[in-house]
């Protein structure tokens, strides 16, 4: 099986793994976008599988892993809704970060996406949240991630769009100019078009559902969700 990890983005993320949670640090960025992408998370779930919106629980009866977890930022989220997490990562020192700030109710393991799909376990949520864009292999990872989602089950992807615009905000404005990630974060040759993402999940018997965009106003300091997908998208991902 052809291993979906890339040894420079793993050593990459490792040697950042102690800034996770620092709110004002390399990942000030993730923190200040889980607040929507978690609203539109538990939106989407809770429709899908029928859940009741008005609980402080309502992932109760549901599974889910999170792969590429890093330090945990949607994995603990998850967990405090009631959902059952299993949370993975290929950084050994993102796994112990993430065990060091809150292990309680997830079960974090080093592993990667194509070990686990040899398990017979199944998931009804699959998140890939910023992590298609930094895997070695993208069909054995798309093909790793539905074999282990459970019938009537579904996958949440959340990556970048491969445009100029993509490009310039998600790289040039976002890396070097407000430097709100480290620099080399991302390679924009490893971005992915949703056309692109949708031939490798059509081919594994997934369909992409729905697509978000997420922007970020300047005047009111505010990330929100839009229809326009031309910089980052969030794909709700179903079985065919």
């Amino acid at each position: 099986m052809t291993s979906t990890i890339d040894p420079k983005e793993v050593l990459k993320f490792s040697s950042l793994s102690e800034k996770w949670w620092d709110e004002d640090g390399e990942f000030k960025l993730l923190h200040d976008i889980t607040p929507i992408r978690m609203s539109y998370f538990k939106e989407k779930i809770t429709e899908h599988f029928n859940l009741d919106p008005k609980s402080l629980t309502p992932f109760e009866k549901i599974s889910i892993i999170d792969v590429g977890c890093g330090g945990g930022l949607v994995s603990q989220p998850m967990a405090k809704l009631g959902a059952s997490v299993t949370a993975i990562d290929a950084s050994l020192e993102n796994i112990e970060a993430a065990l060091n700030h809150n292990k309680n109710n997830v079960d974090y393991r080093h592993a990667t996406i194509e070990e686990i799909s040899k398990n017979s376990k199944k998931y009804d949520c699959v998140l890939a949240i910023e992590i298609v864009e930094h895997v070695a292999n993208l069909d054995q990872f798309i093909k790793s991630c539905a074999q282990v989602v459970a019938p009537g089950g579904m996958i949440i992807i959340s990556t970048l769009n491969q445009t100029i615009k993509s490009y310039l905000k998600a790289i040039i404005a976002a890396e070097y100019i407000l430097r709100w990630v480290p620099s080399d974060t991302h390679d924009w040759q490893k971005f992915i078009k949703p056309s692109n993402l949708e031939n490798h999940l059509r081919d594994n018997n997934m369909k992409i559902t729905e697509l978000k965009g997420l922007n970020y106003n300047l005047l009111s300091r505010n990330w929100y969700l839009l229809d326009q997908i031309d910089t980052n998208y969030i794909a709700i991902c179903k079985q065919v």
